[in-house]
C-alpha cells in the first residue's frame, strides 16, 4: 500500500560531502529533505519508489529491477562516499505484469544508481539504511500521458502488501541572470498549482516552456499527481529556494 508521497530536489549538492564548504547554503533544503526522511521512517515504509527526473529516452517506462544497488559520486569529485541498497524485484514484477499489456514497460538491471537516485537514497535512508528501492524512469511523452500512467500505477501499488513511499525527484527552473526572474515566477506558478491542487494547469505547461527552463520536476510530478488523483490530500511545501540559478522544492502530499 502507499503510505507516503513527497517530492525532493535531485541535486547531489544537498549532500555535505559534495557541497563541502558551500553546504551551509543548502542547510534549509537539506533539513526539509531530512524531515521527509523522518516521515518515511515514522510511517514504517519498507520500499521507496523513486520517480527519476531522467526520462527513459524512448517510449517505454523503465523499471530498474537490480537486486542490489550501489551509489558513488566520483563524477562530482567525491570518492569516499558510497552507499548500498536492496532492490524490490517483487514489486517491480507486479507493476510490469499488471500494466505491461496497456503500457510499454521494460525492465533493466543496472546496479549503479544515477547521481539523482543515489543522492536521494543517501538522504532518505539516513534513519533506516535497509529500505528496498525501485528506480523508475518515465517514458518520453506528454505530461497528460504520464499522469494517466500514475493513475494506473496507483491501483497496483495499493494492492501491495508492503508499505511504500513514493518520491518524485527533480529540480525546478534552471535559469541564467538574463531570465532568472522569469524562471522564479514560473516556479511560483507551479507551487501555486500544487498547493491549490490545480493539476490541469500544471500538466498544461507547454513542452517548449518545460525545456527552456529544464524543468526536471514536471514529468515526475505528473506521474506522482496521477497517483494522487481522486485521493483526499493536502500539498505542503516544506521549502523552496533558488540557488545558483536552480529552483529547488521539497514538498509532501499528506
Amino acid at each position: 500500500m502507499i503510505s507516503y508521497i513527497a517530492h525532493i530536489p535531485h541535486s547531489p549538492l544537498l549532500l555535505p560531502q559534495i557541497s563541502r564548504n558551500k553546504f551551509r547554503q543548502f542547510k534549509k533544503m537539506n533539513q526539509a529533505v531530512t524531515d521527509i526522511a523522518h516521515d518515511i521512517y515514522a510511517r514504517g515504509c519498507e520500499t521507496i519508489i523513486l520517480l527519476s527526473p531522467y526520462a527513459s529516452g524512448n517510449s517505454a517506462h523503465l523499471f530498474n529491477i537490480s537486486p542490489e544497488f550501489t551509489a558513488s559520486f566520483g563524477q562530482y569529485g567525491e570518492f569516499l562516499t558510497q552507499g548500498k541498497f536492496r532492490g524490490d524485484f517483487e514489486l517491480a514484477y507486479r507493476i510490469c505484469h499488471d500494466l505491461g499489456t496497456e503500457y510499454h514497460i521494460a525492465a533493466i538491471t543496472r546496479e549503479h544508481l544515477d547521481g539523482a537516485s543515489g543522492a536521494a537514497m543517501l538522504q532518505l535512508g539516513v534513519l533506516q539504511p535497509h529500505y528496498r528501492m525501485l528506480p523508475v524512469y518515465h517514458a518520453e511523452g506528454p505530461t497528460q500521458y504520464l499522469f494517466e500512467f500514475g493513475k494506473k500505477m496507483r491501483d497496483v501499488l495499493e494492492q501491495a502488501t508492503s508499505k511504500i513511499a513514493l518520491i518524485s525527484l527533480g529540480d525546478m527552473a534552471r535559469t541564467s541572470k538574463r531570465n532568472r526572474e522569469e524562471g522564479r515566477q514560473l516556479d511560483q506558478d507551479i507551487l501555486k498549482n500544487l498547493t491549490e491542487q490545480d493539476t490541469q494547469h500544471l500538466l498544461g505547461r507547454r513542452p517548449n516552456e518545460i525545456n527552456k527552463f529544464a524543468l526536471a520536476c514536471v514529468r515526475p510530478l505528473a506521474v506522482l499527481l496521477g497517483v494522487l488523483e481522486g485521493q483526499s490530500y493536502q500539498s505542503e511545501v516544506l521549502n523552496y529556494e533558488q540557488k545558483y540559478g536552480v529552483g529547488m522544492l521539497a514538498a509532501r502530499f499528506v
